[in-house]
């Protein structure tokens, strides 16, 4: 929340809403019946998130408002006083809209990427065991969890001109899906891309976080905050192991994977050891 220099005092609220916003972006499984992408939730609970998200609407909307009369050195004044070349500036509805993902993003991803890294690692005993072996590589461990499980998968971009990808034509003005992880499993990268590989030299040439102008703004945070998180998950937890693939249940979103367990406890089925201290996590 530093970034938006939001009140440290509403931690609770904020994780309310990113779970409202998630929780609608969720649709029910393509496999039903009518085929009808909708979502799982009660009509009670979406009317419950969406009065979620009008709350956090009316917060942010309040500290737009407030930092266009009184700038601070923070993200959301920044976007308030950014212009393009000619001159057009970011509406504070976008700007509350921006803020609103950042918050939903902080609390989620991450959480989620440590989720899936915890569940790769128990899926590789042989990974499992590199790490407990050398925790310095656990920020490479984030890496390749991100480049096999990363916390987005879609992306949508509009062609600016008319382009060719793979003999393929697409049409200016086209709506285009990007499915992130059709590249970072892509065998000309990542040679034997469906493995697991901890050590994997080019792993961070992922596109979990984006690339270039549309680079996650986060990315230097998860890359502090998830190695810490899983260094300490593996030393809390050394014996780490899934009990029953089964109860990894993943939902369908439209773009964040996360597990119903994960979603609703932020807990995986785990067998756990003794603790032991943690030491030398890197």
């Amino acid at each position: 929340m530093k970034m938006l220099n939001l009140p440290t005092g509403h931690a609770a609220q904020y994780r309310r809403w990113a779970e409202a916003l998630f929780a609608l972006l969720t649709p029910k499984p393509l496999d039903a019946d009518d085929q009808v992408v909708t979502t799982t939730l009660s009509t009670q609970e979406i009317r419950s998130r969406w009065n979620d998200l009008a709350e956090a609407n009316a917060f942010l909307r309040n500290i737009v408002e407030e930092r266009q009369a009184n700038p601070t050195n923070d993200l959301i004044s920044a976007m308030l006083q950014a212009r393009d070349n000619d001159g057009h500036r970011i509406e504070p509805g976008a700007v509350v809209r921006h803020a609103l993902s950042l918050i939903a993003a902080g609390f989620d991803t991450t959480a989620t990427l440590i989720a899936h890294v915890v569940l790769l690692l128990s899926r590789n005993p042989d990974q499992l065991a590199a790490l407990e072996a050398d925790f310095s590589l656990t920020g490479n461990a984030i890496e390749e969890g991100l480049r096999r499980r990363g916390s987005t998968t879609t992306l949508f971009r509009i062609t600016t001109e008319d382009v060719v990808v793979r003999d393929q034509p697409i049409a200016r003005g086209s709506m285009i899906c990007l499915l992130l992880p059709g590249a970072n499993l892509d065998a000309e990268v990542f040679p034997d891309p469906d493995k697991f590989d901890i050590r994997r030299a080019n792993a961070n040439r992922h596109l979990g976080l984006g690339r270039g102008r549309h680079a996650c703004v986060g990315q230097p945070l998860v890359r502090i905050e998830a190695p810490i998180g899983c260094a300490s998950s593996m030393s809390a937890c050394p014996a780490c192991a899934s009990t029953s693939v089964n109860r990894w249940n993943m939902c369908r979103a439209s773009a964040y994977p996360t597990s119903r367990a994960s979603a609703r406890k932020w807990e995986l089925p785990v067998q756990a050891a003794s603790a032991r201290p943690l030491d030398n996590a890197g």
